[in-house]
């Protein structure tokens, strides 16, 4: 008689295999959640990390920015570029400026109170130029090295040419204050009853006025000199007297576009804008001041 199989511990050991192989596939699963959930919870900590790093370095790179701004040199705009030349070619633009209101002065009629004001306004802007070029330390030492140690350098003649162009159209509007002044002493001296403080004011404006008329009035005897001779003197003189002071006032324009414009500085210019400013200052202008020493002593 055979034998029978025995078929029920196969099947139990099959079914533990599967019931194995379930967990093992459960704990794996778990596993790979676990590590899933762990790297996630690393890249949100290096994505925290990094944001953080990123802030802070903006942070500190603003910062080094403000520090280093303070410190290192920045380009001036042409606005500041403009601000600085302004300032220190102040006096030549104040010079300018007066010779420009003299030759204005020569198309109007002399005697006049249009005559006055523009003799008054060059004298104001020519003792303000020479006010600020013997309050600058290099125009001093420049004139001090040329005297005492004999550097009679390009600098030197140019200062020496334009304290004198600046004195000489000061003068005039010196001289008319100084008499107006004089002339109000003596009419408060005169007066019995007390004036105020406008009365006074009122009368040395007339005065200056008045003697600002009668400078622009004066002649020239230099400049009569010089057209002596000529079939109509007189017109010879209003051209002469008109070319130079627009020659003067070119001379003057071109120094200060030549220091405004670095191809056209050079000592070549500078030198013979001062030869022609200090001959025609010396002929011209130094010749008007004996009519007006006459006049005012």
């Amino acid at each position: 008689m055979p034998k029978r199989r025995r078929t029920t511990p196969d099947l139990n050991d099959k079914g533990s295999r599967h019931d194995k192989a379930q967990k093992s596939l459960s704990s794996a699963n778990t596993a790979v959640e676990e590590a899933q959930a762990e790297l996630d919870k690393v890249i949100g900590k290096a994505r925290k990390l990094a944001e953080e790093h990123e802030e802070k370095a903006r942070y500190r790179a603003g910062k080094i920015r403000d520090a280093t701004k303070k410190l290192a040199p920045h380009e001036p705009g042409w606005l500041e570029e403009f601000g600085e030349w302004f300032v220190e070619n102040l006096p030549d633009i104040l010079s300018f400026t007066a010779g420009v209101i003299g030759l204005v002065a020569l198309f109007v009629a002399t005697g006049g109170m249009a005559a006055a004001v523009l003799l008054l306004a060059a004298a104001a802007l020519s003792a303000s130029a020479l006010t600020m070029r013997l309050s600058d330390p290099k125009v001093r030492a420049s004139l001090a090295d040329g005297i005492t140690k004999g550097e009679l350098d390009s600098d030197f003649w140019g200062n020496v040419v334009s304290l004198g162009g600046d004195v000489l159209g000061a003068v005039p509007g010196v001289s008319a204050v100084g008499v107006g002044v004089r002339g109000t002493m003596r009419a408060l001296q005169a007066g019995e009853e007390a004036v105020s403080l406008g009365k006074v004011l009122t009368t040395l404006g007339s005065k200056t006025i008045g003697e600002a008329k009668a400078i622009s009035n004066l002649g020239n005897p230099a400049l009569t000199m010089v057209v002596r001779g000529a079939r109509d003197s007189a017109r010879a003189g209003e051209v002469v007297e008109i070319t130079s002071a627009s020659l003067g006032v070119m001379t003057a324009g071109y120094g200060l576009v030549s220091s405004a414009v670095d191809e056209l500085d050079n000592d070549g210019a500078k030198d013979t804008g001062t030869g022609i400013g200090g001959a025609r200052a010396a002929i011209l202008d130094g010749g008007a001041l004996i009519d007006l020493a006459q006049h005012v002593f």
